[in-house]
């Protein structure tokens, strides 16, 4: 329910307010894409099958992939097969949106990992 309402809003939000929201926004998307519970994760993934959102994501992509990368990489292990394909497009979608970004997100993900 709580990511029903949240989407709806975000359809109408203005640009200049959405800047505002982004870290705690994605903050908590993140948590909910690495839910366990595969209805929470389904649910928060189709945010990148919502135009509008997706091109909010586009135009803050650099304060947004950060965020989202760790969240979005970790869950590909999840133990739905539905959110694997969920999880590979929205990977495929950032990285489309910025590359090399994603490539920086990719090293410091693993740089991470080794520590």
């Amino acid at each position: 329910m709580f990511l029903n309402e949240l989407e709806e809003i975000l359809d109408v939000v203005d640009p200049a307010e959405f800047r505002k929201v982004i870290k705690p926004l994605f903050t908590q998307l993140a948590k909910c894409v690495s839910s366990p519970h595969f209805q929470v994760a389904e649910r928060a993934l189709y945010f990148w099958s919502n135009d509008y959102i997706l091109q909010l994501m586009h135009d803050h992509v650099e304060e947004i992939l950060p965020i989202m990368f760790p969240a979005l990489f970790r869950t590909k292990q999840h133990w739905n097969k539905t959110i694997h394909g969920l999880i590979y497009n929205a990977l495929k979608l950032f990285m489309e949106m910025n590359q090399k970004l994603f490539d920086s997100c990719t090293q410091n993900y693993k740089e991470d990992r080794q520590r």
